[in-house]
């Protein structure tokens, strides 16, 4: 893969970019792109409720990005400039008070950094140095969970920045290490849809399906007791407090669905819980949890396909399995074997029966 050439800005015409376009939408975009490493779609979306002032961070949706020294003044002070008429988003006209078209985010850093003669420098370069930066003074765990970078875009994008000496992602971690820091990452982001997605996951070995239908009515807080299609489990008390603090930021008016949507507050469907929770794990270098968090799930569809067409069709083979699926057999017997385990299906010869219609007929025999 080539490798992308990105173009360092000069740190002294940065700084003179932002006294140039002091309080004006290219200064805006410059803070949020330069200063706090947004991609062009968040500066867009960014609202003015995602701006914490008093834990001086910004809360995106996947992830927190601390406020640098100046930029929450500064975001402030171009606040007050729209007086009664507040708007919703921070990118917006000065003049009209509505948000700006994102491709005219471009448009307007162009300029701004022309006007400096940093004409060589685009808005994805400002991104990246943000990175750069916070890779000098941290470590690259840090600048890829408050950037929003996968470890494959890291290891990708900035080959060149680790030949200069900056950090590299260790290919993967131990398994003793890995287990260690999948524990602090829950712990770290467990006000989070993904977070707490997380430690039902590995608590409750609950599928993400089942995840992102959870409802407030299957959780009992005094008992510690999560009720799903799989049983019932019991909960840690680090977790039921989690739990606890979750539903006390609920409104009565929320949807009652335990996981929602940090913006529209709508219950958040199983594809968009699958990637925040991948990209979380991917951002902290855990490239096993993931994939075995992709595995566990589609193990899981397959084998509830499977059971589902047993019991309607009263039975199912080795290479029924195979057709339905499109799997080789090894893989079908595995499902199959996994699902005799559970005491869901029943061997007998050649077709695997469903425990439910077998029992009987085994009781008869005995």
């Amino acid at each position: 893969m080539r490798e992308e050439v990105f173009h360092q800005p000069d740190e002294a015409l940065m700084w003179k970019a932002l006294a140039d376009n002091a309080l004006n939408i290219a200064g805006v975009i410059l803070q949020l792109a330069w200063r706090e490493g947004l991609t062009r779609a968040e500066i867009h979306k960014l609202e003015w409720t995602q701006v914490d002032y008093e834990n001086r961070r910004l809360r995106l949706p996947d992830r927190d990005v601390p406020l640098e020294d100046g930029a929450a003044p500064y975001l402030r002070q171009w606040r007050a400039l729209f007086g009664a008429r507040q708007p919703v988003y921070a990118a917006v006209s000065l003049k009209t008070g509505k948000r700006i078209a994102e491709q005219y985010i471009s448009r307007v850093a162009r300029e701004a950094l022309d006007g400096v003669g940093l004409n060589d420098v685009r808005l994805v370069d400002l991104r990246h140095d943000f990175v750069r930066r916070m890779l000098e003074k941290y470590d690259w765990t840090y600048a890829i969970r408050v950037s929003g970078l996968s470890v494959t875009t890291y290891r990708n994008a900035f080959t060149g920045e680790r030949k200069r000496g900056l950090p590299a992602v260790p290919d993967r971690p131990s398994a003793e290490s890995a287990g260690e820091l999948l524990w602090r990452v829950m712990e770290e982001n467990q006000s989070s849809p993904a977070g707490v997605a997380l430690w039902l996951w590995q608590q409750a070995n609950m599928p993400l399906r089942e995840i992102a239908g959870l409802t407030w009515d299957q959780i009992d807080l005094e008992k510690g007791r999560v009720t799903t299609e799989g049983g019932d489990f019991l909960l840690t008390k680090e977790f039921i407090q989690i739990l606890a603090a979750e539903k006390a930021r609920r409104g009565a008016a929320d949807d009652p669905h335990v996981l929602l949507t940090p913006r529209s507050r709508k219950p958040m469907d199983k594809s968009r819980l699958s990637t925040l929770i991948r990209d979380l794990l991917l951002r902290n270098g855990l490239d096993g949890a993931a994939d075995g968090l992709r595995y566990a799930d589609r193990a899981r569809g397959e084998k509830e396909r499977i059971l589902r067409q047993a019991r309607a069709a009263g039975s199912i083979t080795r290479r029924e399995v195979e057709t339905m699926l499109g799997v080789k057999a090894n893989v079908a017997y595995s499902r199959l074997a996994e699902l005799v385990e559970s005491g869901d299906l029943v061997l007998s010869g050649r077709d695997y029966i469903p425990a439910e219609i077998a029992a009987p007929q085994e009781q008869d025999i005995v």
